[in-house]
This record gives structure tokens, C-alpha cells and sequence, in this order.
């Protein structure tokens, strides 16, 4: 008998929830602070608006063993307070998942995501004081090693500039790349950041 297991980790800023077999219900992981925050990812808040944007953040594998073997289905992020709300929701995400060898980021240079798998498309409603819970459209088995979370935003729509931004927490190693590009591509390469 399968029974519903729900995690959720927030290490940055980020928790994902998840659903697998095993003896324990509603169990909860948390990773991180969440001491900090930052409008640079998992959206380009500045720019969100107008241009189009490449985020990638990596959750390490001792962050994540128990989550080894699950399903990954929820991605939940938590908002700031205190600034200006968007007017709109951040429309034309993508998020997709991949195990990498990486533990941060030791250049400006995005990590390839040839074999990811995407898990979102949609959009981020920021437009309130409650946390966005997105219902990945695929799951996504974890199998234990680094996990790279790759936020694109594919089309320059939707979002307002200046947002809130998100919770987060402070580290010493480079665990975020951020970009903006323009309103008719991605950015080539980013902007590296210790959350």
C-alpha cells in the first residue's frame, strides 16, 4: 500500500513538495535560513516585465538525501514583503530539472540542461502576499545527486518591474546564476550569487 508522503525542502529559496511510497505522512524537510532576500531569482523581478530572463540555482545532494528515490511535484516559493506587489503574474515560465556534477557555480557561465526535464510552464502569480505553489506539470524522480533548477523566461510578457522578490538564505559558495536579457532573447551568460 502506497502511502502519500509530502516533503518539503527550502533550501534559497525554494521549497518543493513531493509524493512517493514509504511509512511517514506529512513530514516536513527544511534546508536553509530563509534569512535573506533577493529579487534576482527565482525571477528576474527588475526586468520581469519587460525582458526575458535565465535563472539556475543548485541543491546539493546532502541537502537533498531524503528526498532519494521520491517524486518531486510542487515547487512552492516564498515572497518577500515590504516592496512594491506586480501587477500582473509573471507569465511564459519554464522551469526544468537535472542532476549535475556542480556543487556551485564557479563561473558566469549558465550550466548545459541538454537532457532536462521540464517540469513547469505557466506562470508565477506574485501579485499577492501568498506564496506561489506551482503543480509541476511532469514529475520529477529525484535520484540523488545535485539538482539544477533552471528558470527560464521565454517570452518578455507579464510581471511588474521591481516585484517583491523572494526568501532566501545566504551562503558562502555561489549556488544562484542570474541573467536578463533582452526583449528578443535570453541572456548568454549571468550574474553568480551567494543565495
Amino acid at each position: 500500500m502506497k502511502l502519500k508522503k509530502l516533503y518539503s525542502f527550502l533550501p534559497l529559496l525554494t521549497a518543493f513538495l513531493w509524493l512517493g511510497s514509504g511509512t511517514m505522512w506529512g513530514a516536513t524537510l527544511k534546508i536553509g535560513s530563509n534569512d535573506a532576500k533577493q529579487a534576482n531569482a527565482p525571477v528576474y523581478t527588475g526586468d520581469a516585465d519587460r525582458y526575458q530572463y535565465h535563472n539556475q540555482s543548485i541543491y546539493t545532494a546532502s541537502e537533498l538525501s531524503a528526498l532519494n528515490g521520491q517524486q518531486i511535484t510542487k515547487i512552492t516559493y516564498f515572497q518577500r514583503t515590504g516592496k512594491s506587489t506586480p501587477t500582473a503574474a509573471y507569465e511564459n515560465v519554464q522551469i526544468s530539472l537535472i542532476e549535475v556534477s556542480e556543487t556551485e557555480f564557479s563561473d558566469l557561465n549558465f550550466i548545459s540542461t541538454t537532457g532536462a526535464t521540464v517540469v513547469y510552464t505557466g506562470s508565477i502569480d506574485a501579485k499577492t502576499a501568498t506564496n506561489p505553489e506551482l503543480t509541476l506539470t511532469s514529475a520529477y524522480v529525484y535520484h540523488g545527486g545535485n539538482l539544477l533548477v533552471d528558470v527560464q523566461k521565454t517570452q518578455p510578457s507579464g510581471g511588474g518591474y521591481n516585484g517583491n522578490g523572494f526568501q532566501s538564505s545566504q551562503l558562502s559558495t555561489y549556488k544562484t546564476l542570474y541573467g536578463g536579457g533582452s526583449t528578443t532573447g535570453l541572456p548568454s551568460s549571468g550574474n553568480r550569487a551567494y543565495y
